[in-house]
């Protein structure tokens, strides 16, 4: 059970890079509710970034805190910096995806390699 916990951060990798290549379609599709557009791969995107948002909280529970912490606090940055700047918004959410990419990467690295 433990390993398919840490076996999701791939496809929580997938998610972010796939949002990074394909941000405006995504986008798109989600301010239009255009669900004719949505391919099945789209569907794993969601699905995935779904149980993103849950994934770090039971992952407090674990010898990883701080990088579950880490996670959890920079994607709650992006709500303060979106209601406080718009120019620091733009680049933060360009960077965003790659800061979870170096934690989730940071995290399997712990577990699995060290």
């Amino acid at each position: 059970m433990i390993v398919a916990f840490y076996a999701a951060i791939f496809a929580f990798i997938f998610a972010e890079i796939y949002y990074v290549f394909n941000r405006k379609r995504l986008d798109l599709i989600f301010k239009n509710k255009n669900v004719e557009s949505i391919r099945k791969i789209d569907i794993a995107f969601y699905m995935s970034k779904l149980l993103s948002i849950f994934w770090p909280i039971v992952g407090l529970f674990s010898s990883f805190s701080s990088l579950f912490l880490l996670i959890i606090t920079i994607n709650l940055l992006k709500f303060a910096i979106y209601h406080t700047s718009g120019p620091i918004y733009k680049v933060y959410i360009k960077v965003l995806p790659w800061m979870n990419v170096a934690a989730y990467i940071s995290i399997l690295w712990l577990r699995f390699i060290c």
